[in-house]
């Protein structure tokens, strides 16, 4: 493999940050989405492409996050007030989803539990 030791020390960077950016209440920011379930999304896939695997504190963490934050329908909403607030919106699909979830949200927190290999049913 080509460079294969500097592939290996760049994946490991790219692991570390993403755990230094974690959240303490086990999410990722999402910057260029709203917000956290995207950046969750994100951050579980890319520790789980760096080798971390499903019962990783990192992942378990976030993958309590994410269940957290699951609206009584079964999915998840956010608007873009979690972006400037820097914090979940619980509310923020109230007026355009379903039962305040939404089909992007829901989507990115089921991809990231997926992902994180989430046992909880």
């Amino acid at each position: 493999l080509h460079r294969a030791e500097e592939i290996l020390a760049s994946v490991e960077r790219g692991r570390s940050f993403l755990k230094r950016i974690q959240r303490e209440d086990g999410s990722w920011y999402g910057s260029w989405a709203c917000c956290f379930t995207y950046g969750c999304w994100f951050g579980i896939e890319g520790l789980m492409a760096a080798g971390e695997s499903g019962d990783s504190p990192c992942i378990t963490k976030c993958c309590a996050y994410l269940l957290g934050h699951q609206n009584s329908n079964g999915g998840w909403g956010e608007d873009f007030t979690s972006c400037y607030d820097k914090t979940y919106a619980p509310n923020g699909m109230q007026s355009y989803g379903d039962g305040g979830s939404g089909v992007v949200n829901t989507s990115w927190a089921l991809l990231a539990l997926s992902m994180g290999k989430c046992s909880d049913r």
